[in-house]
């Protein structure tokens, strides 16, 4: 395959930069005609407060360690879990516009739309992620829970595995089988001061800067500031999307004392976007894909996504062995959406209707500790008790005409704003005036220790959290309901060391997530614990895996079985009652390898298995099914090639492959497997006193048109992206 590939990569990255190479040569007196000198090599931050224990792979894209919760920045050698970051330079060389297109190089998870609207859904380990359970700088309800922006992030860092241990329940329960956990640019020692301007698809364009400096004595205070503006349409067809982000971060490094503070305003705007498709549940089989630019979101369909979020943070030494902590962040987010998510059957005909959706949300989140060093004879501690809360209120209301116009995937056609039908402003006066509908907030308690034998050779880590879940929900202004439960959620984790570039390690931990509310009755039968709120859903994971760091390459293979409660009725003779009855157990196996195999070749890919079935279902009826939304077996590849002779010239590929997914728990129905090719070349060269780097890829080159994955909670799809452009150019001055 790279065979066939590299001639075109290479076409399209000499077309694009010959115009310059010229006067690439001219503004290096001391470089020799014909000669190239090699990208630089990736360097990471030795501030404490910013430090990422680990190793930073040749190519720049990944740094193996990151914030393991409450265990703080680790290199992942040292701990049982198994943990990647992403870096700004891999980020900004993918042209990635979101974390969904920063991800798309990992062969552990995919990415869809969320129901109805625009918002990115991310499956690892073949559990869903959404949005609203991202963390930003370790905390919870910061992050926008639609659509982020890149441009203002350091790291994406990749947590597999169940988390309640580490990080706490998040806000919507989700991410049971992996976390996500964004961190804000910083100054560097190095002043920064970068423009890139870029160009994507029909006609978005975009520009953004990125500036950072250090003052003071030792350079003890930084600032950071990062703005984008971008506008345009894509590749589907009439879809537009705007954004505008502006960030600052600063930190202040200050003897034992380091203080730093993050703030971000964003807006985005997705005007006629093409959202998901729903399948009737009597469908026999899935509709094939339109085509992959078609768009059959209406003129009407739009989404206004404005949030503001920050977080300031703190850490003192009161000792060589003993740092206290703390940490607060609030967010405000504003949306305002119009949304026309087709309902279809097997033909791609149906019908479509309006939603009409106003959600309005204030979060206060905060987390305070104290970390410890120390010794019992020849064991040494590393310790940590911490408090973290969460308080989120939300204010939604909605506008509702379901089935209200006639829907062909394959031949749509615009049709008038319907009627507004049903409406709910929760006890508010108009949609964008709604009242309150939840409040929730999250409550917990966690202590870890881990324990050095053998001169770290062998490392156990142990420890519990306490958490707390308080839901009340609303109707008109009054309080109707309240869910007021708590578990403890426990880890108990080994890592052993026999060489210094291997690691085998096995782990014990538990996801956490709200549990569900009996109904009143089920099959017109009155149910004998209607209205009861059941304990917390505890999900149990297990693990063990080998890791090996080596100079040039890195990796690793893990192996997980992860068991997830899931609700439903039982019946005892004319009586049913509500519980967590079933069970969903996801096996599976992971491959990784990032690094290079032989000079300038930079791969980073992999392979992950995964045998998803249902267990104990209602009544037996769908037990030894697959789950549906997860893929047997997904396989990525990415490389990055340094031309020889011509180091400053890397050329790009990616591929990536889904096996075929269940699109019901009935397993009826499913969407095929697809493959995915993308090409890339970038260019650096000085220019005058300045550094410039440009960059040109083409993603699904083969213009194939594909459902890119299925939703977990049955008979919803999401489209893949058509073939799209990517053109930008970063000036470091």
């Amino acid at each position: 395959m790279s065979l066939r590939l590299t001639p075109l990569a290479a076409a399209l990255a000499l077309a694009f930069i010959t115009p310059f190479q010229i006067h690439a040569q001219t503004a290096s007196p001391d470089k020799q005609p014909g000669t190239d000198t090699a990208l630089p090599e990736v360097t990471i931050s030795a501030d404490k407060d910013q430090s990422v224990p680990g190793k930073a792979y040749a190519g720049g894209k990944i740094v193996t360690g990151g914030k393991i919760g409450v265990l703080g920045n680790q290199d992942t050698m040292n701990v049982p879990f198994s943990v990647v970051s992403y870096t700004a330079e891999g980020i900004q060389n993918q042209q990635a516009k979101s974390i969904a297109d920063a991800l798309a190089s990992d062969p552990t998870v995919r990415t869809g739309l969320g129901y109805g609207n625009f918002s990115e859904l991310f499956t690892i380990r073949g559990f869903t992620l959404t949005g609203d359970s991202i963390s930003y700088d370790g905390l919870y309800g910061i992050v926008p829970r639609q659509l982020v922006a890149v441009e203002s992030l350091e790291r994406i860092e990749l947590l597999k595995g169940a988390t309640a241990f580490l990080n706490g329940v998040s806000p919507d329960g989700t991410g049971l089988g992996g976390t996500i956990n964004i961190v804000p640019k910083r100054a560097t020692d190095t002043p920064i001061n970068q423009v890139t301007v870029d160009y994507t698809g029909d006609s978005r364009l975009g520009a953004s800067v990125d500036i950072g400096r250090r003052f003071g004595p030792d350079n003890q205070l930084g600032i950071r500031v990062n703005a984008l503006a971008r506008d345009g349409e894509g590749s589907i067809d009439k879809e537009g999307r705007n954004t505008r982000m502006l960030s600052l971060g600063s930190d202040l490094r200050s003897g034992n004392l380091r203080l730093s503070a993050d703030f971000t305003y964003q807006k985005q705007t997705v005007t006629q976007g093409r959202s998901t498709v729903n399948v009737r549940p009597t469908a026999t089989a899935a509709p094939s894909a339109p085509s992959a630019s078609s768009n059959f979101g209406q003129p009407w369909s739009n989404s206004l996504l404005e949030n503001t979020f920050g977080v300031v943070r703190g850490e003192y030494d009161l000792s060589p062995n003993a740092t206290i902590y703390a940490a607060a962040g609030a967010q405000h987010a504003n949306e305002y959406g119009t949304y026309s998510s087709p309902t279809v059957g097997a033909n791609g005909v149906g019908t479509g209707g309006l939603l009409r959706v106003s959600n309005k949300q204030d979060t206060l989140s905060g987390e305070t500790g104290v970390k410890l060093k120390f010794a019992t004879g020849a064991v040494k501690h590393q310790a940590n008790v911490s408090f973290s809360a969460m308080q989120q209120s939300v204010y939604s209301g909605f506008d509702s005409n379901p089935g209200s116009y006639a829907v062909n995937i394959y031949n749509p056609a615009d049709v008038a704003l319907p009627a507004k039908g049903t409406s709910n402003y929760a006890g508010g006066a108009s949609l964008l005036d709604s009242g309150i509908t939840s409040r929730n907030t999250l409550r917990s308690a966690a202590i870890s220790d881990t324990l050095s034998f053998l001169d770290d050779r062998l490392m156990l880590t142990l420890g519990i959290r306490h958490q707390n879940i308080l839901t009340k929900g609303y109707s008109a202004g009054i309080q109707s309901s309240t869910y007021n439960q708590s578990a403890n959620s426990p880890a108990v984790g080994i890592v052993l060391k026999p060489w210094n570039m291997v690691s085998v390690y096995a782990n014990h931990i538990e996801g956490l997530s709200k549990g569900d509310t009996a109904g009143a009755t089920y099959l017109s039968t009155p149910v004998s614990n209607a209205s009861q709120p059941l304990a917390p859903y505890k999900t149990k994971q297990n693990e063990v895996g080998i890791k090996l760091e080596a100079d040039k390459i890195g990796g690793g293979i893990s192996l997980f079985e992860i068991k997830k409660p899931t609700s439903g009725y039982s019946i005892n003779g004319s009586t049913y009652t509500f519980g967590a009855i079933g069970e969903q157990t996801n096996r599976g196996i992971e491959l990784t390898m990032y690094g290079d195999p032989v000079q300038g070749l930079h791969l980073n890919g992999g392979y992950s298995y995964i045998d998803a079935k249902l267990n104990k279902t209602q009544s037996g009826a769908q037990d030894g099914n697959y789950a549906p939304g997860v893929s047997k077996n997904l396989f990525n590849v990415a490389a990055d090639w340094e031309v020889p002779q011509m180091r400053n010239l890397v050329l790009s590929a990616n591929y990536i492959y889904t096996d075929k997914q269940y699109v019901n728990s009935g397993n009826t129905t499913t969407i095929p497997s697809w493959s995915r090719v993308d090409l890339g070349a970038r260019y650096k060269f000085a220019m005058q006193k300045q550094t410039v780097t440009l960059r040109a890829a083409i993603e699904n080159i083969g213009d194939k048109s594909y459902w890119v994955a299925s939703s977990q909670y049955g008979n919803v799809l999401t489209l893949g992206n058509p073939r799209t452009f990517k053109l930008s150019a970063t000036v470091d001055f």
